[in-house]
Order: C-alpha cells, then structure tokens, then sequence
C-alpha cells in the first residue's frame, strides 16, 4: 500500500466523516460521544497542548485518549525521527489498554507534518511513482499497531507495474460505520491552522450536532471540465447532479470562470491552484463559509505547510481562517 495513495483515500473518507459528524442534514440527533478518538500532541509545543485540551474539552474526550509524545516540531522529518515518534505514540495506546478502543486519531499542530525517504517526494511519472516512500506523518499512523503496519514506508502504489492496477486500503468506498478492529488501520486527521486561534474557531464552529439551514446554504462546484482530468470532471457533475436531487442548492460552473466570493458555502469543490485562473487569487476562493462547511481543491500541494505563509501552494491553512471546518488536504504528489 502506497501511503500517498493511501491518504487521499483516507482523507476523502475523512471528509465524509466531518460531513456526517457535522450533522448536515439533520434538524436534531442523538447524543454523539467521542470516547473511540485519540488526541495526539507533541509536548514540545506549548501552543499545541492548550489546543488539544480545548478540543477534549469541547468533545468531553476521556483523559487518558491523550496521546503524547516529545520530539521535533519540524513539519518534515526523516524516517528514523518518524519511528522515535512512533514508538512514544504505540508505547502511550498500548500502555493506556485503548488500542481497540480507538478508531480515530486527531493530531493537533506541532506534529510533524511528512516524511521524507531520501526520493524525489513529488515524483509524478507513473512508472517511478510505485518507487517514491515519502508520505505524510497522518496517513503512516493511520497503519500502526495492526496487520497494515508492515506497510509503513512503502510504497506499493501499483499491484501491477504493467497494468497499473492500484492497491486500495480497506475502507475504501465502504459504507459502514467505520470500526478499526475490523478494517485495522486508524482513520487520522488533524487540527492545525496559522494561529492558535484559528484552531479555537475551527473546533468551534464543527462537530456533532452543529445545525445548518438547507435553505440557506449552498454547495460550490467549480469545474473545468475536461481541462485536467477528466474522471474528475465527470464526478464532480455527477456530484452536482446528485446533491441536485437530494434537495441541495448547489452552484455548477464548468466554464473558465474560477468562482470566488459565493456567500453560504457549505460544501465546495475546485481546481484550486492548478486552475490557471486560480493562479491569479492562488487558489483562494475568498468564499464565506457557513459553519460545518467542507470542501476540497484538486490542488496536489495545498496541505503542504501550516507554517509557510508566503507559500502559493499551501492554500489549506487559508481557507481554515476563512471559515473552513474540514477541507481534502494532500501534502506531497498524490
């Protein structure tokens, strides 16, 4: 299994689940309680700390689903740090008898961001991409403590070098509640943004039971069709279509246009910077986010650094002070 591969995987999953968790559709639900979520924080990181206690606050997280380790709070490291980290991580769920408790594990900023193996990490040709072992910390900790852990630092993209036939991670496409022991990886995503208080905001204006008006929102699909590539053009009309009929607004462009300033977004989907119209704003949509919004740009770097703020590439932390609650976030090529 090929960890690049295997986080936008993990992510579009993920932003199902902020979907889910952030109660959409629903006018009321029953109680949600986060007792299957692990909070993972470097201690070297005093802002981190204060940000991981706010969110096991707000979520009423057991005390002992804190995960802490001490190390760098470089965003890229190698692989001998990353297993240092590991093990301080395995050595906390093990030890507090919560491994099969947990199915999700939430970083907060000052963990480190990706590993780098010695490869060209943004290799984009498809037969030297099966080589490339670089991969995001997120998604090497989603393989630990189960049967996928000898994946960790491979990178298997391709089954079949000939056919390209492509590995999948378990949960795939899967529809069912998600349960770690039965798919054993962990489901991983963090909490990170520019400022601690951006963090603040986005735990604030996320999580279960946060209501939204179907009336008064409205999803953005901004697509180029055809330009880039076409499988994802034919999905985000079949996105479109779909939302259509379940009631939704939604605003369909595949014209040249790149779409900025919409008001109400609850869900978007864009090229981002890889729009050549996009380049002009960067990628920034300039939206206002309604709360529990997501969204994802088709943009192969905009998870790339929470600490570069010159960056063209990393529009992620942007669109967090926006106003985001969950956004697709890829840190290397995908």
């Amino acid at each position: 299994m090929q960890e690049r591969s295997h986080l936008r995987g993990v992510l579009e999953i993920l932003t199902l689940l902020v979907c889910l968790a952030s109660s959409i559709a629903a006018m009321a639900q029953a109680p949600v309680n986060y007792n299957d979520v692990g909070v993972i924080v470097n201690l070297t990181d005093t802002g981190a700390i204060r940000v991981a206690n706010y969110f096991m606050k707000k979520r009423n997280i057991p005390s002992q689903n804190l995960i802490r380790f001490k190390g760098t709070t470089s965003e890229i490291i190698d692989s001998l740090t990353f297993e240092k980290i590991r093990k301080q991580i395995e050595d906390t769920i093990t030890g507090h008898k919560i491994q099969d408790k947990l199915n999700y594990l939430v970083l907060t900023q000052g963990c480190p961001l990706k590993i780098t193996r010695s490869d060209t990490c943004n290799q984009v040709s498809a037969p030297l991409l099966n080589k490339v072992r670089c991969a995001s910390f997120d998604s090497e900790l989603s393989l630990i403590l189960g049967s996928l852990k000898a994946c960790i630092g491979k990178g298997d993209y391709y089954t079949n070098i000939t056919t390209y036939t492509k590995n999948k991670h378990p949960y795939y496409m899967v529809k069912d509640h998600y349960i770690r022991k039965k798919y054993n990886m962990y489901l991983v995503t963090r909490i990170a943004a520019y400022t601690q208080a951006d963090c603040y905001a986005l735990i604030d204006r996320s999580g279960a039971n946060t209501y939204v008006d179907r009336s008064k929102v409205k999803f953005v699909i901004d697509n180029t069709a055809g330009v880039y590539d076409y499988n994802l053009s034919l999905a985000m009309g079949s996105a479109s279509r779909m939302l259509t009929k379940r009631g939704w607004t939604v605003k369909y462009d595949s014209t040249a246009t790149f779409l900025r300033s919409e008001t109400n977004v609850i869900g978007y989907i864009g090229w981002g910077y890889t729009d050549p119209n996009g380049k002009t704003y960067k990628g920034m949509t300039a939206n206002t986010w309604n709360k529990a919004a997501i969204g994802v740009s088709y943009y192969s770097y905009n998870g790339s650094s929470f600490v570069n703020q010159t960056s063209a590439r990393s529009t992620l932390p942007n669109v967090i002070k926006e106003g985001v609650s969950g956004w697709y976030g890829t840190v290397y090529e995908p």
